[in-house]
């Protein structure tokens, strides 16, 4: 088993990398869709899969610990 790191994190604090990981989905998502360089493409295919699957896991502990409404990623409430 590869070794872990715990966080100790408010739901505020929560709430700004799940919207860090959200920007950054979508400048992968982008490079996938706009690219015509298919090294980057592969990678930023990648890098996204891999970002979704740690994004996955971040809010499955959130909304275990803070409730659904940390999934709320409104700009007003951070």
């Amino acid at each position: 088993m590869a070794p872990t790191v715990r966080f100790d994190l408010t739901e505020s604090q929560v709430k700004v990398i799940l919207k860090s990981l959200n920007e950054r989905d979508e400048r992968l998502n982008d490079i996938c869709n706009i690219s015509n360089d298919e090294s980057e493409i592969a990678m930023a295919g990648n890098d996204l899969v891999e970002l979704r699957l740690v994004k996955k896991t971040i809010e499955r502990i959130a909304v275990a610990a803070f409730g659904d409404s940390v999934l709320n990623l409104s700009d007003e409430l951070l």
